[in-house]
């Protein structure tokens, strides 16, 4: 004979009896929380909470609080954005650089590429030094070929 089985201090017989039980709860309905605006009233309207939240985690600069670091950053940022040379991260990949990175490559499945990594390992001096072209120019453009 089978054992019954206490559950949340019920005692079921059989697996279909817990499932039937359980089956029949009411589905809990979810809430949230209100929360206070500045002025003291509360909300519950999901975008009104986005808005408070994000004033309270982030808020936007007003004048009357921006003092000197502020000014350095916006220039340290104008800068930077003015700036044409190219980034010491973004020096042209050397033929030393792909070697060690071909020889690590895993043995896994081809990519949207459909070429394996097995091909990309065995590439000879002369099909390594072509495949760095592109590279370098996809480096330094930006631009990524979409298939």
């Amino acid at each position: 004979m089978e054992q019954p089985h206490r559950i949340n201090g019920q005692v079921h017989h059989s697996l279909l009896e817990i499932c039937q039980t359980n089956v029949k709860k009411p589905s809990t309905t979810r809430t949230t929380a209100p929360i206070t605006k500045p002025n003291g009233h509360q909300t519950t309207d999901p975008s009104e909470k986005s808005k408070i939240l994000l004033e309270q985690f982030c808020p936007t600069e007003r004048e009357d609080r921006k003092d000197d670091r502020t000014k350095l950053y916006e220039q340290t940022i104008q800068d930077a954005m003015q700036n044409k040379e190219s980034h010491p991260l973004n020096t042209p990949i050397s033929i030393t650089e792909l070697e060690i990175n071909l020889t690590g490559l895993p043995n896994k499945a081809m990519g949207r590429d459909r070429i394996h990594n097995e091909m990309l390992k065995n590439l000879n001096q002369n099909n390594r030094t072509t495949l760095l072209k592109p590279l370098n120019i996809s480096l330094n453009t930006g631009y990524l070929p979409l298939d």
